[in-house]
């Protein structure tokens, strides 16, 4: 709740309490990593998604969060992996694929950018931009 209303600082104190007080729990790796990047502190997002992956295997929201902490950091082949794991793991995660998209076009691949847009479209029609 405390995310949602913006209060960031307290919502990652909250996070960060339940992760020391509780088994390891992927919603809640996903979710402090979430208000780290909100908070411009991507390094320790991308670290909070990776034990989120690491507590729950096949878990793509967090490598889709991963993609965009990279992009953030200014490393567009990485969250281009990031973003090619979560659609190994769902196929049809139209987000995945509109970021790819974005990525791609960012690296001057046009043509697989048309590929990726052209996908997640077919997911969901009129969803997705470059």
């Amino acid at each position: 709740m405390l995310q949602k209303l913006g209060r960031h600082k307290e919502a990652l104190a909250a996070y960060e309490e339940a992760a020391r007080r509780g088994p390891p729990d992927a919603e809640t790796e996903l979710n402090r990593g979430n208000v780290l990047q909100k908070l411009g502190r991507l390094e320790e997002a991308l670290a909070a998604y990776d034990l989120s992956s690491r507590y729950r295997r096949g878990y793509p929201q967090a490598l889709y969060n991963k993609g965009i902490a990279l992009q953030g950091l200014g490393r567009p082949q990485d969250a281009l992996a990031a973003y090619d794991a979560a659609l190994a793991l769902d196929a049809s995660y139209y987000e995945a694929s509109c970021n790819r998209g974005n990525v791609l076009h960012e690296l001057g691949h046009l043509g697989d950018a048309l590929a990726a847009f052209t996908y997640a479209l077919k997911i969901r029609p009129g969803l997705c931009w470059p």
